[in-house]
């Protein structure tokens, strides 16, 4: 079943032009945990069922059918638009989190280095 799942997902992702790193990116896990979701290794896809849905565009039955088959998708230009704003939000609100912490680290290295 995870190597039938893992498939659909992968199928589904390269449809898109999507990566691997921008659908992990939406999820919210590593490049790699997602790897081994497409690879089979993995039946933590069971917890993003509602995300790859939303992503995707389909229902659970189409992701869980014992078929080979992928359902079509909707190319509607204002849902293609809705992923790349989700996706572009995500990016700059690690951006963020990361110039926070590099503030806080100088902060704390003058600090140390004042002593």
């Amino acid at each position: 079943m995870n190597q039938l799942i893992g498939q659909k997902l992968k199928d589904l992702r390269t449809r898109r032009c999507l990566t691997q790193e921008v659908v992990a990116d939406m999820l919210h896990i590593s490049q790699s945990t997602y790897a081994r979701i497409e690879n089979g290794r993995s039946n933590s896809w069971v917890n993003h069922i509602t995300a790859f849905c939303k992503i995707y565009q389909i229902q659970p039955q189409d992701l869980l059918r014992f078929s080979d088959e992928l359902p079509s998708y909707n190319t509607d230009q204002k849902a293609i638009d809705k992923v790349l704003h989700t996706i572009i939000q995500n990016l700059e609100n690690q951006i963020k989190e990361k110039d926070e912490l590099i503030c806080y680290l100088k902060e704390q290295l003058n600090k140390v280095l004042t002593q």
